[in-house]
């Protein structure tokens, strides 16, 4: 009962990545508390991972020049939408042996 109330207090409209990244904004509000991810069932190790996967994007950015900032907050969402749909692109169809797309 305790989980669900949590994974509720979590979830976001429009699907899982906006829900996702609210759960890693909170815990980084939190200065990454182990104490935080028990008390909301959210298991660490898989916090850490993201952390250190938010880590490597951020240095990419920076050695690209990406102002990380740009976004005004409202348009947030629009925006992590766009960026996972583009990264979808190139995995929605394989070229196939008969020289067909599947």
């Amino acid at each position: 009962v305790h989980a669900d109330n949590a994974r509720i207090a979590f979830n976001r409209p429009g699907g899982d990545h906006p829900t996702m990244l609210h759960v890693y904004q909170s815990w980084v509000e939190t200065n990454y508390a182990t104490q935080w991810c028990y008390d909301n069932f959210i298991q660490i190790r898989s916090m850490k991972r993201a952390r250190d996967i938010h880590d490597q994007l951020v240095k990419l950015c920076e050695r690209a020049e990406v102002d990380l900032d740009a976004q005004p907050e409202g348009e947030v969402g629009d925006a992590l939408r766009k960026a996972v749909l583009s990264g979808y692109f190139y995995n929605t169809a394989k070229l196939q042996a008969t020289a067909d797309y599947r």
